[in-house]
């Protein structure tokens, strides 16, 4: 017992004073520890965006666009586009979103959704299936 305890107290005492020292990180620690917090916030906004592209494909492909629709419905509804561009021509002008699936890059599938000038869905057409959809006047 007394043999033990000559061995467990100085393994004790290193360990203690080791974890304890001045030269202890502590700062590397905290940044380690922000580090894995971002990344799972990360991780977690990424799997948010990954579904609200999975939504609108689907809708995409189902034809379950509103011709009409407001840019908020869209934007509720899917989520912020990647891209936001106006096209202007000596007709008209649009405003066109871009989305794509957030975690693949190069099969991904892109669809853009086109706004008129009252900002109402007019068409539509994606870079795989060359679905199209265009309000007729």
């Amino acid at each position: 017992m007394m043999r033990t305890l000559k061995i467990i107290v100085p393994l004790i005492m290193i360990i203690i004073t080791g974890c304890l020292s001045p030269d202890f990180n502590y700062e590397g620690l905290l940044t380690l520890k922000r580090l894995a917090a971002e990344q799972k916030e990360t991780k977690h906004y990424l799997k948010k965006q990954e579904q609200l592209f999975n939504r609108l494909r689907k809708d995409f492909e189902k034809n379950k666009l509103q011709i009409g629709s407001s840019q908020e419905e869209i934007i509720a509804r899917y989520g912020q586009p990647l891209s936001i561009t106006q096209e202007n021509s000596q007709e008209n002008s649009k405003t066109a979103f871009y989305y794509r699936c957030p975690t693949q890059r190069l099969t991904a599938q892109e669809i853009y959704l086109y706004f008129n000038q009252e900002h109402a869905l007019s068409d539509w057409h994606d870079n795989q299936k060359n679905n199209t959809k265009t309000l007729l006047h």
